[in-house]
């Protein structure tokens, strides 16, 4: 059993897993200025509204090429040079290109750019193009048209398909031990009841020396080859019936194979069902996490637009503050300056109406002025 510090640590792990790797200091250059940006550009679908419309390009390329790819394995468009699929096949390919070396350039460490899981399939499906175009042949490099499988693999690229993958890894490394004891159960029982059921189908069955085959003894199959014919033989009947499949291509047809045939059926499905409910769970709960980390993170991008929004509004504030302190400075000194100037204007005004009334005084009275 785990303790709670391994789960707690296993909980952590699982959690970075799913948070994007920060983006690397490239330096102060312009060359590796440029570099940051095209990095943001193609690894970071949600970092601008450019870099989401190169992601949903990309997507379509890789839906176009996929289409491409089932298209030509049509009976009609087998072996044959189709105008329409080459020149969609050329475009899709020349856009990977470019995307592959645009991202190469804008990679930090180049060889774990290189060697990531997801980049061997861009390369791969890249390889394969160019090749056939070269030696104009289908027939020549036939081991090469494989590789045209990867292109179902450039999904996971996508953001939301990206996702689901590391969901199954995360998933995956959760339940390691469940996973092996589905295998080892799996693995005991298949040899087990394909043993059991290859002796059971002996009893009514004789072997044939001169033709080395076991031929049924048992009623209306006798004289037919039994398909129990050794145990490894008989591992792909059990496999199937364990599975719930039954093609029908091989089946008992005597009492104690019958016999044998539903227990093995019955045990198969406990077998299978316990160990698949784990990984189910884990599944589960992986997903959970990759989508309250995702939640999270659009909280988080939220709540920066809103600090950022209300950053705006206080800077604009505090300068319309500053522009009315302004304003408020420049009226009180124009105020000042008013009423200086009608001081000054009152002084004047008060002594031409003292030297005026002293004038016409004198000029209303000027016999007083003879007399003394």
């Amino acid at each position: 059993m785990y303790s709670i510090a391994t789960k707690s640590k296993v909980k952590e792990s699982t959690a970075q897993l799913f948070q994007p790797a920060p983006i690397p200091n490239y330096g102060s250059s312009p060359i590796q200025k440029l570099r940051r940006k095209l990095y943001k550009l193609f690894e970071r679908p949600r970092s601008s509204r450019l870099a989401t419309f190169i992601s949903i390009i990309v997507l379509f390329t890789v839906l176009v090429s996929i289409s491409v790819f089932l298209i030509e394995s049509l009976p009609e468009y087998y072996g044959k040079n189709n105008t329409v699929l080459f020149i969609l096949d050329a475009v899709t390919v020349g856009i990977f290109t470019v995307e592959y070396l645009v991202r190469l350039f804008a990679a930090f460490s180049t060889i774990r750019f290189i060697i990531y899981p997801l980049n061997i399939f861009d390369i791969a499906v890249i390889i394969e193009f160019y090749v056939t175009l070269i030696t104009q042949s289908n027939t020549g490099v036939a081991f090469l048209r494989v590789l045209r499988l990867f292109r179902i693999f450039l999904l996971f690229r996508y953001e939301k398909f990206g996702l689901i993958f590391q969901v199954l890894i995360a998933a995956l490394k959760k339940s390691v031990e469940a996973f092996s004891l589905l295998v080892t159960l799996l693995v005991m029982t298949l040899i087990l009841f394909a043993a059991l059921e290859y002796y059971a189908e002996q009893v009514w069955s004789d072997f044939n020396e001169s033709a080395e085959l076991w031929i049924y003894t048992w009623k209306d199959n006798e004289g037919q080859v039994s398909p129990f014919q050794s145990i490894p033989h008989s591992m792909w009947w059990c496999i199937v019936t364990m599975m719930t499949v039954g093609y029908g291509d091989n089946f008992p047809v005597t009492p104690l194979g019958k016999l044998v045939a539903a227990i093995c059926a019955i045990i198969g499905i406990i077998v299978v069902a316990f160990p698949v409910a784990v990984l189910s769970d884990s599944f589960g709960k992986c997903y959970q996490e990759a989508h309250s980390e995702d939640s999270k993170a659009e909280k988080q991008k939220k709540l920066e637009r809103k600090r950022k929004i209300l950053s705006d509004h206080l800077i604009s504030s505090f300068d319309m503050q500053e522009d009315i302190m302004k304003t408020l400075e420049e009226a009180t000194a124009v105020i000042s300056e008013i009423e200086a100037k009608l001081g000054d204007f009152d002084l004047t005004l008060t002594l031409f109406t003292t030297k005026g009334f002293a004038g016409s005084k004198q000029q209303r009275h000027p016999l007083r002025k003879i007399k003394s």
